[in-house]
């Protein structure tokens, strides 16, 4: 990595190069939404990778994001959880895996509105890494969803909490694999490269947006 300049962050050669003596990159970043619901997504993240994700509804965000002007791939920012205190706990059916048609995997999940948060969580402002796109490793979706991991360790579920969020940048773009450990092992790093960005002055002033 010697030969990148100073203040450049780009750990593998098919990374886009975050320069953090810049900031967000107009016209795209920085981008801000509204509070939008968690949905219960396939449980792939968790169950499969050890990597818990948070999905969007897609129309509820800013339309620019299902263009094409919003690539698929790994972004970063920063995002805060609002729970639906006037909402009971029920239980809704999930898709686990597969098609659209096929319940064969369906089960049942809590939703609890994001009421068995802490007090520290639903105040906290948290880096995320969101995965924009198509899943190709899966290679059964063909709609662009969003996916967002939140960096913080939760032991309660937050399905129909709502969250709002930011993009401000853009790590890599939408890859397939051979492997789920190739898989992870990238998620990794994209996680450690958007703790390092974020933590730098021009990043970290974003924080504000989504308060």
């Amino acid at each position: 990595m010697s030969h990148i300049p100073t203040g450049i962050i780009k750990v593998r050669e098919f990374d886009q190069p975050i320069d953090i003596s810049k900031g967000p990159l107009p016209p795209l970043f920085p981008l801000v939404t509204e509070y939008v619901p968690i949905e219960a997504g396939f449980g792939r993240g968790s169950i499969e990778l050890g990597i818990p994700t948070a999905n969007v509804p897609i129309d509820k965000l800013p339309s620019i994001v299902n263009t094409d002007k919003f690539k698929p791939g790994v972004y970063f920012g920063y995002c805060k959880l609002s729970p639906l205190s006037n909402n009971s706990t029920e239980y809704i059916k999930r898709k686990n895996h597969g098609s659209d048609t096929d319940s064969s995997h369906d089960h049942m999940v809590q939703f609890n509105y994001g009421n068995e948060l802490t007090f520290p969580e639903i105040h906290e402002i948290y880096p995320v890494v969101l995965s924009i796109g198509y899943n190709v490793f899966y290679g059964d979706l063909k709609k662009k969803t969003v996916e967002l991991h939140l960096l913080h360790k939760f032991t309660k579920n937050f399905y129909g909490c709502l969250i709002k969020f930011n993009i401000l940048g853009y790590i890599r773009p939408e890859l397939n694999y051979t492997t789920k450990e190739n898989l992870i092992k990238d998620i990794n790093i994209d996680i450690d490269i958007a703790q390092k960005v974020l933590s730098t002055d021009y990043f970290a002033k974003y924080k504000t947006m989504v308060q």
